[in-house]
Formats: C-alpha cells, sequence, structure tokens
C-alpha cells in the first residue's frame, strides 16, 4: 500500500454499503472500519468481501477472516452455501464482484465526487497520457493526481503499486486520500482488465479519454471482439461522463464518435477534428508540434522524443481543450512538458557512445512506433533489445520479431519477465515472424551491455519493454533489475 493510501480512515455501518443491495438485520448492522479483498488483511472492526478469483476463491477464507477479526463477511452467492448461525454476520450477494467498487465509493464518502476524473484507456499511451495531462495541469495551477503503471501520487511523487488500474477498494482508497491531499483532478488509467472486472464501476468520471485501440490482451479477452467491448464500457456506462475525448485517427475511435454518453464529444488527431495536429518536427533534442485548436493556431516545443509524442501531445491538448483550457493557455502548458520515465527516456552518456533510450514498448504497434522515431532522428543505425512477457498473450510475440526486423538495422532478443513459462519457448515464438535467425542473449544485462559495447557513436539503441521497472520476473520471484541502470553502467564502460 502506498504511503498516500494510508492516510484515510472511515467508518460506516453495514446496512449503508449494503443499502439497495441486500437487507441487513437491524441486530446484526456492525460498524465496519475497513474493507478488503484479501484475508490476511483483515483485522479487527473490518468486512471482508469473499469472491472467487483466478487463481484462488475468497469463500474458502471466510473463517480465516473471522478468526482474525472481521464484523462481518460479504460473499458471492452463486454456487456457495456458508453457515450464518455465529456471531459474524454471513450476508450472500450475487454478482458480487461488480458491486464492491461502488461500496467502497460509499465506505470512503465518495471520493470522485470530490474530483474532476480523467479515465484515460487505450492500448499505447495511457501511462505518458496521464503524467503528461497532470503535469500539464500542475503547470496551470491546478493540483492533479495520478493513478496508473507509473504508480500513485503527484507528478513527481510517485508510490508504485502493483496494477495499472488498482482493485476496486484500493482505487476508492486512493481517490479518497489524493482529494484529501489536496488534489482537484486524478489522471486514472483506465486498463481493460479493470473495466471487464468492473473495477471503476464506482467512479464517477468527468472526462474519458481514447488514446488507440491496437492488438494487446487477447490471452485474456480472447478475441479483438471482447477486447473492444470492455474499452466499450468505459464511454458508453450510463452516467459515466461529461466530456468524451475521442482519437479520430483511430478506426476504434470513429466507431465511438456520436454513439457515447458523454454530454459533449472533443475529437483529436491528425484528421479534421476540435484539435488537429497539422504537423511536428522531430529532433534528438524533442519534438516542435502544430495545432489547430478550433481554428485557433497553437505551436508548442518538448523535450519528449519521438514522432509518436506527437499525438500523445496533442491528446493532452484535446483533455486540457475539453477542461476549459484556452488555446493559448494550452501551448503554455506543453511547452512546460518534461519526459516521462521509461517511456522513450533517453540515458545520459558521451560523445564517443551510441544514443541510448529506455521505453515501456511492449505490444507490436507501440515497437514499431519507438523503432519507426528513432530511425527518424538517427543518422547511424538502430539496434532494439527486446523480449516478451510470459504469461501473457503469446500471440503477439511473432509479430513483435517481425516488427524488430524491418524496423531495427540490429536486433537482439532477450528475456523481458518470463515469470512461469520457458524463456526459450518466449523466443522461439518472437523468432517465428522473423526471417532470419536472431541474436539471443537471455541474460538481459548481458544483452544491453552486448548491444551498446557494439554500437557505433552515431547509432541508438532502445532498449525496450520494461520501461520504469525496476524488478525482472523469473518463475515466482521477483529480482531487482533496471534497464535504466543497467544503460547507464554499460554507458560508463562497467563490465558485466
Amino acid at each position: 500500500m502506498s504511503p498516500i493510501a494510508q492516510s484515510t480512515h472511515t467508518a460506516e455501518h453495514l446496512s449503508t454499503l449494503l443499502s439497495g443491495l441486500v437487507a441487513v438485520d437491524e441486530n446484526h448492522d456492525p460498524l465496519i472500519e475497513a474493507i478488503h479483498l484479501d484475508s490476511r488483511e483483515v483485522g479487527p472492526g473490518s468486512l471482508f468481501f469473499a469472491v472467487p478469483g483466478f487463481q484462488d476463491d475468497g469463500r474458502a477464507y471466510i473463517q480465516n477472516a473471522i478468526a482474525a477479526g472481521a464484523r462481518a463477511v460479504v460473499f458471492e452467492s452463486n454456487g456457495w452455501h456458508t453457515d450464518q448461525q455465529g456471531r459474524v454476520p454471513q450476508i450472500g450477494v450475487s454478482d458480487l464482484t461488480s458491486k464492491i467498487s461502488k461500496i467502497a465509493d460509499v465506505f470512503f464518502k465518495q471520493p470522485s465526487l470530490k474530483l474532476h476524473v480523467v479515465g484515460i484507456t487505450g492500448t499505447n499511451g495511457k501511462s505518458s497520457c496521464a503524467a503528461l495531462t497532470a503535469q500539464a495541469l500542475e503547470s496551470l495551477g491546478h493540483s492533479c493526481g495520478i493513478v496508473g503503471t507509473l504508480g500513485c501520487g503527484f507528478p513527481g511523487r510517485l508510490s508504485p503499486l502493483p496494477l495499472t488500474t488498482p482493485n476496486s477498494i484500493s482505487l476508492q482508497r486512493h481517490l479518497a486520500s489524493l482529494a484529501d491531499s489536496g488534489a482537484q483532478y486524478l489522471c486514472l488509467e483506465v486498463s481493460s482488465h479493470s473495466l471487464d472486472q468492473s473495477r471503476t464501476d464506482g467512479v464517477r468520471f468527468g472526462t474519458v479519454v481514447l488514446t488507440n485501440l491496437t492488438w494487446d490482451h487477447l490471452d485474456y479477452h480472447e478475441s479483438e471482439a471482447n477486447y473492444r467491448a470492455a474499452k466499450s464500457k468505459l464511454f458508453r456506462q450510463s452516467g459515466v461522463a461529461s466530456h468524451a475525448v475521442l482519437n479520430i485517427d483511430d478506426e476504434f475511435g470513429r466507431s465511438l464518435h456520436g454513439r457515447t454518453v458523454a454530454e459533449r464529444e472533443i475529437t483529436y488527431g491528425k484528421r479534421a477534428s476540435d484539435v488537429r495536429l497539422i504537423k511536428h518536427v522531430a529532433d534528438r533534442s524533442g519534438i516542435t508540434v502544430s495545432l489547430d485548436i478550433q481554428g485557433q493556431q497553437v505551436e508548442a516545443r518538448s523535450d519528449l522524443l519521438g514522432r509518436f509524442n506527437a499525438m500523445n501531445l496533442t491528446t493532452v491538448a484535446a483533455i486540457l481543450y475539453s477542461l476549459g483550457c484556452r488555446p493559448a493557455e494550452i501551448g503554455t502548458a506543453l511547452n512546460c512538458l518534461k519526459p516521462v520515465a521509461g517511456r522513450m527516456e533517453k540515458i545520459q552518456g558521451s560523445l564517443r557512445k551510441p544514443s541510448v533510450y529506455v521505453d515501456y514498448a511492449h505490444t507490436p504497434d507501440a515497437l514499431k512506433q519507438a523503432l519507426d522515431s528513432l530511425q527518424e532522428i538517427t543518422t547511424g543505425e538502430v539496434w532494439c533489445v527486446f523480449g516478451c512477457g510470459g504469461d501473457r498473450d503469446s500471440g503477439k510475440r511473432p509479430l513483435m520479431g517481425e516488427i524488430a526486423e524491418s524496423f531495427a538495422d540490429q536486433v537482439i532478443v532477450t528475456d523481458d519477465n518470463p515469470r512461469t513459462e520457458r524463456p526459450q519457448t518466449i523466443v522461439s515464438q518472437i523468432a517465428e515472424g522473423m526471417k532470419f535467425a536472431p541474436v539471443v542473449i537471455h541474460d538481459r544485462k548481458k544483452a544491453i551491455h552486448f548491444a551498446i559495447s557494439k554500437a557505433r557513436s552515431d547509432d541508438a539503441v532502445l532498449i525496450a519493454g520494461k520501461g520504469h521497472e525496476t524488478v525482472q520476473l523469473y518463475g515466482k520471484d521477483s529480482f531487482l533489475f533496471s534497464d535504466l541502470l543497467v544503460a547507464e553502467e554499460a554507458l560508463r564502460g562497467s563490465e558485466c
């Protein structure tokens, strides 16, 4: 749990939390002082939600929670019966998972009503756009929190999170804590998993944003139709948001246009739109964008690297426009933006060394965009060091191999986070999309050192896939590992 989240304390009677869902006996209506999904976190005064999970069934731990001091248990009633004769109320609720977010919203005193929540979804760009929008709002004098892949907190002060979008209870806790800490706005990354699992159902969004939709997470969603349906939920759920900000260059964005439940839709992209990217100029020190915002021209210069960041800047501009910012204010804010950790982040070296970049690109489209951006600003060769995560969508692996071979001049395939899969299996699936057998160095540290030591001073080395992450996952174990730190070590000439 992050330090920010620990500050929130509240209490509510069980009958209030379950109002409208199920009747609570007035003689067994305890005051609930904490709510939990994990029985191991339960203590005196807690309410335990017992629901089936992907790997375990929380209902098997009801007695553990009671022994730990739970004052009440609410469990998924479908397919489960439990003894309710004890001193601790045990109440069954059908389809409980979809209702926990709204219960947590009540417990934490409806925190999203105290914030303007900007929910950002899409395959790529969520983290960058959330962080950049928060930076922009702060530069304009508005306190803005962040919850997402990069962590929870305020720009420059983030605590790590285990999930892009936290579980239903943790998310509401974070919202309450950020509101208590003075946040006026919140940029929330909304993953397709969280939408499918109803983690955000109790959040009142002020603005919802689509960055794009490409290939990802088909291991979970099983089909592109299911993936699209999950993403659509953010824009079509009744009463969700006052504004929808849509990438009109994206086919999915165009399919949503005119079909969201938002009071107003703002479009952006290179096509005719409310916020249009007229042109961009990218070089090795940053990017300049020219925008048309409802007929007014805005030009901004940013330290962000890569042509794909031109669209990220356009997304931020569209979000700010939806919030009522004037074009001149938007231009000022865009000029203030700084690179996001692990997103096309340049590692400082020397003139005798290659340019080295660390990027979170872990989807086919993101890898293509990153490599294409480097080709635009590099006079020598572009090297790519990458792998694919284990226990994740294996269908994208050959696609990423094909893209790496097509858009990089030199490719080193290495381990990402193999998790419980054999690294050799992952690499062989990546190689299926390549015409020639790639150079394979499973040890990621050695792979990074190899690429940097072999690349020339006018070359660029992209280390893709892990970005800001500080650990590497093998089996069930987690080891400290940072692409940024290893790259810095290699640039200093340290031995592996």
